[in-house]
């Protein structure tokens, strides 16, 4: 179950209700998780740690926690916390006095003393005015199969290539990285205009053994450039077919 709790006017307090395993003992225990969430200049900040946006963020944050027991919540007691975090931000509403909506969902995943099954997410609905001022707040669960959370989670591992002139890739709408450039950088090397387009720098550098390709990167058109440096010397060559042919002559020899 997921609570929200406000005070002084404000909207700053969540508190979650999660089931857990105590590590030492194996223990079930179903426990509250107090949570401090709120907007400071147009930021997200959750106990004081701002979040960024469109990108899942896994932090360890000191939170409140208490075991329930025969419906009762006990004595709280500060822990160490690990959660996911994943903020959004909505861009249309049908309420005219909302000018933003942040999206702010969270799963718990352990604590310093217990593991934790959550297997639904929180998400914290969080409505703003033309002022960035907080007007609304709704906490719900939902589904991971809805989550942008657990989308992010999954995100496959693109080992792309080094774009000339990229400062940082663009992500999709899930927060996983792709391999389009998304924030350009100028570039020292540009590649000569009229050149032609490398698929590959194989052979680029020729068969020199003190000839060898350095850093090569793909410009925005994907054609490679292959900067050939010289070396000091050549590469050292392999000592096990010195090694072998040593062999070889010395049983010869006896």
């Amino acid at each position: 179950g997921i609570n929200a709790e406000y005070g002084h006017g404000e909207f700053q307090g969540i508190y979650i209700k999660v089931n857990g395993v105590h590590r030492d003992n194996g223990e079930q225990v179903y426990m509250q998780v107090n949570l401090n969430v709120e907007i400071q200049e147009g930021n997200v900040l959750v106990n004081n740690q701002m979040l960024p946006f469109a990108a899942l963020k896994t932090m360890e944050v000191q939170a409140q926690i208490s075991e329930i027991r025969d419906g009762t919540v006990g004595e709280f007691e500060g822990a160490a916390v690990r959660v996911n975090f994943y903020l959004h931000e909505q861009t249309e509403s049908s309420q005219d006095e909302v000018a933003r909506t942040f999206k702010l969902e969270t799963q718990i995943v352990e604590t310093d003393k217990y593991d934790v099954h959550m297997f639904n997410v929180t998400e914290v609905v969080m409505d703003l005015d033309s002022s960035s001022m907080e007007i609304k707040r709704t906490v719900t669960l939902i589904s991971e199969s809805e989550s942008k959370l657990v989308a992010a989670r999954e995100c496959p591992v693109n080992n792309c290539p080094a774009l000339l002139g990229c400062a940082a890739y663009k992500r999709d709408q899930n927060g996983c990285k792709t391999c389009e450039c998304g924030v350009g950088a100028s570039s020292p090397v540009p590649r000569p205009h009229g050149s032609e387009c490398l698929h590959t720098c194989a052979g680029v550098c020729g068969e020199d053994p003190f000839v060898r390709v350095s850093d090569p990167v793909q410009d925005e058109y994907g054609c490679w450039i292959c900067p050939c440096v010289f070396l000091d010397v050549a590469p050292t060559p392999t000592l096990t077919s010195c090694y072998e042919g040593y062999r070889d002559y010395a049983e010869n020899i006896i």
